[in-house]
């Protein structure tokens, strides 16, 4: 299945500190450990698919910079097409600070920089959308320069060719689901969320809202993430639990929901239902969680299929 993954590359910086927390104030903080990794969610999910047999076609903006060459290099090892990468002169390619806790939590302080001017013209929609089974978007996308005049474009032109289209509303802000989004009522496939952006849409984030959600953009499927507690998938008017894959003290989340995402995306590659897509999220979302940075990921469907066989003996794995 080759798919378009419409969104961020960054470059993540992790400092490690044995802190509780953090304060802004004028003294210094000294990590224990530091290290480097490609990021962003267009990445992060691009290199998950490619890595399980799909194909996927970024479409994302890096500066003219280190780092942009450095995420240039990293996509390319994976064989993934990069004629959709947009090289930016006038700012940076993006940057996240990432402060990880040694039980795994982090904060981040970030910079899109070169992001923002990842605008989807008319005239490169033709070829690019030919290329496409699926559309992934990252709701991040809708801050970017055209405040998500390209989502729309995307979801238009998708609608046209008959792809199926999925969306995470991650950065996605209530206003621009009420005036944008509402107008593509019962046309995604997939709309993947965690708790805390449902929660900024809805100020709760119980079940009653994911079905408010369901009511407003009436789409196939929705995936609430929800980290060692699982999922809940909606589909077709049911709500269903689905079980996290427990490896005890995560090494870093950084990544988890990118991982899980891809994963759902080779389910319905694969013809799984909604239940089992889910599940192969949460075991890829369990994986990524084992190692440091968000591209700790499987290098293949059957190296995923061993860590599940070898973590979690008796688990019905549906690959």
């Amino acid at each position: 299945m080759r798919v378009i993954v419409y969104g961020d590359l960054n470059i993540d910086l992790f400092f490690h500190l044995d802190l509780p927390e953090i304060e802004l104030r004028d003294i210094s903080y000294i990590a224990d450990k530091f290290h480097m990794s490609p990021g962003g969610a267009a990445g992060n999910v691009g290199e998950a698919l490619a890595r399980l047999g799909l194909r996927p076609i970024i479409v994302s903006a890096i500066g003219l910079d280190i780092f942009g060459d450095l995420l240039l290099e990293d996509i390319i090892s994976d064989g993934i097409e990069t004629s959709y990468v947009k090289r930016i002169p006038h700012d940076t390619t993006g940057v996240m600070v990432i402060l990880l806790r040694r039980d795994g939590r982090r904060t981040i302080l970030g910079y899109r920089g070169a992001n923002i001017y990842n605008v989807i013209k008319e005239n490169e929609l033709s070829d690019l959308i030919g290329k496409a089974d699926y559309i992934y978007i990252s709701g991040f996308t809708s801050n970017n320069a055209d405040k998500g005049e390209s989502i729309t474009l995307l979801l238009k032109k998708g609608i046209s060719a008959g792809i199926r289209l999925g969306i995470d509303l991650g950065g996605v802000s209530r206003d621009f689901l009420k005036e944008k989004l509402v107008d593509f009522q019962g046309v995604f496939t997939d709309i993947f969320l965690n708790k805390d952006e449902l929660e900024l849409l809805y100020g709760k984030s119980d079940e009653e809202y994911i079905l408010k959600l369901a009511m407003e953009l009436k789409p196939a499927n929705i995936f609430l993430k929800m980290g060692s507690d699982g999922a809940i998938v909606y589909s077709e008017g049911k709500l269903m639990r689905v079980e996290a894959f427990d490896i005890g003290r995560p090494v870093d989340t950084t990544g988890c929901g990118d991982a899980f995402n891809a994963g759902t995306i080779l389910g319905l590659s694969l013809g799984l239902s909604s239940y089992d897509r889910a599940l192969i999220g949460n075991l890829m979302g369990a994986y990524k969680a084992t190692g440091l940075g968000a591209r700790h990921l499987p290098g293949s469907i059957d190296e995923l299929r061993e860590f599940a066989l070898k973590k979690f003996p008796g688990r019905r794995i549906p690959i």
